[in-house]
């Protein structure tokens, strides 16, 4: 164990580099006035307060909250079924549908956004499909295109797999009944 610890210092000296160290920069930048020198600070939460009274921004963090939402919800409810129908399989089914998941996150993130634009597109596959029931709708550039993208990623399939993969579907619903008499009781 003590070999496996060491091999995980360059991840975590490259993730705190990485990651850590611009989230801090742009933390610090965030309260600070602009047209500082390299020495000298001057400290401010001026851009908060802007940030917070202006509504445009107020506008747009409402708008990236309910998409967020949104997009979390419609995850939820596609990759729960998705999630349930995968751990139902033998193991080796169970491989070949991970992998479907989990193939393309394996693309470039470049070629995956030119294929959304294909996918969501007016003259693409979506819209050339709903077109024959007779929905046109713009799926590009929109919120329902941001949540679409996400949404199919079926991301949220793949980590529900391993919660039910983990145990019996059997012993999910005994601990629902555990809990179900663990809160009458403390009513009681």
């Amino acid at each position: 164990m003590k070999k496996f610890q060491q091999l995980a210092i360059p991840y975590i000296v490259w993730a705190c580099i990485m990651l850590l160290l611009p989230m801090l920069l742009i933390a610090f930048y965030s309260i600070i006035q602009q047209g500082n020198s390299i020495v000298h600070f001057k400290l401010t939460l001026d851009n908060y307060v802007r940030f917070f009274t202006d509504k445009d921004f107020l506008l747009i963090l409402w708008r990236s909250l309910w998409i967020a939402i949104k997009t979390t919800i419609i995850c939820l409810l596609i990759g729960y079924p998705i999630a349930y129908f995968i751990s139902k399989n033998s193991p080796k089914v169970q491989q070949i549908l991970v992998l479907a998941i989990t193939l393309p996150t394996w693309i470039n993130m470049l070629v995956r956004t030119y294929a959304w634009i294909g996918i969501l597109s007016s003259d693409g596959i979506i819209s050339s499909f709903l077109g024959l029931f007779g929905i046109h709708t713009e799926l590009l550039y929109n919120p329902a295109g941001i949540g679409c993208k996400e949404v199919c990623m079926l991301k949220e399939a793949y980590s529900m797999n391993t919660r039910f993969s983990s145990g019996n579907i059997e012993n999910l619903e005994a601990e629902k009944e555990i809990q179900k008499e663990a809160v009458s009781y403390e009513h009681a």
